[in-house]
């Protein structure tokens, strides 16, 4: 029988949803985007993902794959499920795969960013799509004690503790931080400029613990505010204790942006 795999990369903002794989407690993107596929084609699918989001957790880039029978092209995927799914989830692409192509397997690497409003208030407009902290950072700072988390390590003490991983050893592959342009539509939406300053942390690793990146964000950022000295972040890897690490950092804030094959 004729059959096809198809590739799309999802953007979608998860504020609405209880994460990316189905579940009792919630609606999940997964469940969504496979109605959609499944109303198109007329037949049952298996929708794979690259990677399990938490709720509230964004992506401008998650590549996710599907088997069909149907001959409908790769536009007229993008243009129907674009017209059925909500205004939260898009689909930015779609492309016919080989056929042994696999969204989570065949994942090199991921790029996480994680977006923080430094300013005296938070922001309407940038509500549930970052942490607004008020206290000033020291970003040369953070950047220097990040790179003691580059490298292949055990992450035990920078993941949830309900992790059920066989093992914690993950590779990180860069952190760096920096501060992001005002982006002109956030202007645009607001009666005036952006209060403060719009901080990323950009982590790019093999693979990642649950709720590891938001970790190591919350830990290095007690740093950055000086409520926590620079040689934590080594004592917390070392320790191998999920108590010896920091604060979790919100979900809303945490962006997969792209993930490499």
């Amino acid at each position: 029988m004729f059959s096809r795999r198809i590739k799309m990369i999802l953007e979608y903002v998860g504020t609405a949803y209880c994460g990316w794989q189905v579940q009792d407690n919630g609606l999940s993107i997964q469940e969504v985007v496979t109605s959609a596929v499944k109303a198109m084609v007329g037949h049952d699918v298996s929708l794979v993902g690259s990677s399990r989001t938490d709720s509230g957790v964004h992506a401008l880039g998650l590549p996710v794959h599907f088997d069909t029978t149907t001959e409908i092209p790769t536009f007229g995927f993008l243009r129907g499920l674009n017209s059925i799914l909500p205004s939260d989830i898009r689909v930015v692409s779609v492309e016919d795969a080989p056929s042994d192509f696999h969204a989570q397997r065949d994942a090199k690497k991921k790029w996480y960013r994680y977006l923080i409003l430094n300013a005296p208030h938070a922001s309407a407009i940038l509500s549930n799509r970052s942490w607004h902290r008020f206290r000033d950072l020291n970003i040369d700072l953070m950047n220097e004690v990040s790179q003691q988390l580059v490298g292949q390590h055990d992450f035990t003490a920078y993941c949830a503790i309900d992790d059920q991983s066989k093992s914690k050893e993950r590779t990180v592959l860069d952190i760096q931080w920096h501060e992001l342009k005002a982006d002109a539509r956030l202007e645009v939406a607001s009666a005036a400029p952006l209060a403060g300053h719009l901080i990323a942390c950009d982590v790019v690793g093999e693979g990642f613990l649950k709720q590891m990146v938001r970790n190591i964000v919350g830990t290095v950022l007690e740093v950055g505010e000086g409520r926590r000295q620079a040689g934590d972040i080594k004592k917390a890897l070392d320790a191998k204790d999920r108590r010896a690490g920091g604060v979790c950092a919100p979900a809303e804030g945490l962006y997969l942006m792209k993930v490499y094959y």
